[in-house]
């Protein structure tokens, strides 16, 4: 798997862009051997490392869907994404960082057992061990969810199930779907069961409730919906954590709180997540789209704080959108996600009263004035449900996997595809992307995705 030992210098548009579309040049960078990681103090700062390469979610799920609008100053950032004319050429980034990161996890856990501890050492290996775990199985899943049919087709190609480090002259095979999905939740299970403490530590560490948070996001996207519900609350009540309120809402979007704050990726204070427009300048990339801005209530604090107008679009400010606001850190869970998980299962389970419950929960803290609703039936509940989700898990990368887990397509409003592509039906090779050509060529092994 030659180009799997190569780390791009940038996730263009996949998830956090940089600013500029650049050229970017492969750096082939020596993984750390098992050897060298010889005590724990190597091991915590080897598990550290590997934190550095997990992409930030902001990017593809928003600008392949139907949340982002072309703007006018776009000149070319992201743009095959949002028209979705991506190809075997392009995407490499995504893949081959990805398996640089599951490279250094690997690398880990071959070697963690072997090492030598002094009694009372052993919680400090759990910990590390589990985070490797853990870390492996959302590695997976991202994987999975760009390259992947669905869970519903568990003989389809997935992805290459790596579970241990990969040698530039191997040339390994796509697992199936099946695999794949059976290789994250013995992960998980597996993390679950090892870490030594129940609680959060640290927020931009695995935990016991962030793994309980993949666990139910993995649940939700096999239709295992007993297992979601089970998982999610499990995230929510080992967690400590609550539903932000409608003060706390805007003060987690800019690091001042941490309410319903699961698991986050660390960003420098210049580390913009620069997916929507330029930080350095008045340049917008992308515009909050009209179809999502009309679905909010006016008195709905996202509303309020995640947008404003300058006359031609709705700027995202969700993230910050100019230097004079810190970067902040990417929210990969929430508790948000999880009642929504909840909701959803539910429906599905045709429990619509239980579902209900989740959705006024949300919005008792996100609207002002609101009065709680009830489902007259499952499909009106479902239907929903998928767009609370829109709503509250808006430019966090949710939105194209939500269209394709449930089998939708894209349907952006008219005003939103002035000077782009409108739709993409349901089942369109574009929900996968392509293996990029460079592991096809250099791998005699590896199926590339039907359609490219």
């Amino acid at each position: 798997m030659k180009n799997i030992k190569y780390i791009l210098a940038c996730f263009v548009f996949l998830f956090a862009a940089c600013e500029d579309n650049v050229d970017i040049t492969p750096t082939d960078i020596i993984v750390g051997d098992a050897s060298s990681i010889n005590s724990l103090e190597a091991a915590r700062d080897f598990m550290n490392g590997a934190y550095i390469f997990v992409p930030n979610p902001v990017g593809f799920g928003d600008l392949g869907a139907d949340n982002a609008k072309l703007a006018p100053t776009n000149t070319g950032q992201g743009v095959f994404v949002h028209n979705w004319l991506y190809n075997a050429q392009q995407p490499q980034d995504n893949w081959v960082g990805q398996y640089r990161l599951l490279g250094n996890v690997n690398t880990l856990l071959q070697a963690i057992d072997a090492i030598e501890i002094a009694p009372g050492e052993e919680v400090e290996r759990d910990q590390i061990k589990a985070e490797a775990l853990a870390l492996r199985a959302y590695t997976l899943f991202n994987l999975y969810r760009f390259y992947s049919p669905g869970a519903d087709a568990s003989s389809a190609f997935g992805v290459v199930v790596a579970t241990t480090p990969l040698a530039p002259a191997d040339t390994p095979a796509r697992g199936t779907v099946g695999d794949v999905l059976n290789q994250i939740n013995t992960d998980i299970d597996d993390a679950y069961a090892l870490f030594p403490t129940d609680g959060i530590t640290q927020l931009d560490l695995l935990s016991k409730p962030a793994t309980a948070a993949l666990g139910a996001r993995v649940a939700l996207e096999q239709g295992n919906w007993s297992d979601a519900i089970d998982w999610a609350d499990d995230a929510i009540s080992l967690s400590g954590k609550s539903i932000a309120s409608m003060t706390e809402y805007p003060l987690v979007w800019r690091d001042n709180s941490t309410a319903g704050v699961i698991f986050t990726s660390l960003r420098t204070p210049t580390g913009y997540l620069s997916t929507f427009n330029r930080i350095t300048n008045a340049d917008i990339f992308y515009y909050g789209s009209d179809g999502l801005f009309n679905s909010y209530d006016d008195a709905d604090v996202r509303k309020s704080f995640n947008f404003m107008d300058d006359g031609t679009g709705q700027i995202v400010t969700k993230w910050p959108s100019d230097q004079t606001v810190p970067a902040i850190d990417a929210k990969l869970f929430r508790v948000e996600e999880m009642v929504l998980i909840k909701a959803e299962a539910y429906a599905n389970m045709n429990m619509l009263t239980e579902a209900a419950g989740e959705i006024n929960d949300l919005r008792d803290d996100r609207i002002m004035g609101y009065t709680d609703i009830s489902y007259a039936n499952q499909g009106d509940a479902l239907t929903d449900i998928l767009e609370e989700r829109r709503r509250e898990l808006a430019f966090e990368g949710f939105r194209f996997f939500d269209l394709k887990r449930v089998g939708m397509g894209v349907a952006r409003d008219a005003s939103d595809c002035v000077t782009a592509e409108c739709d993409l039906a349901a089942g369109a090779i574009q929900f996968n992307l392509p293996i990029p050509q460079q592991e096809i060529d250099s791998n005699p092994n590896m199926v590339q995705n039907p359609g490219y």
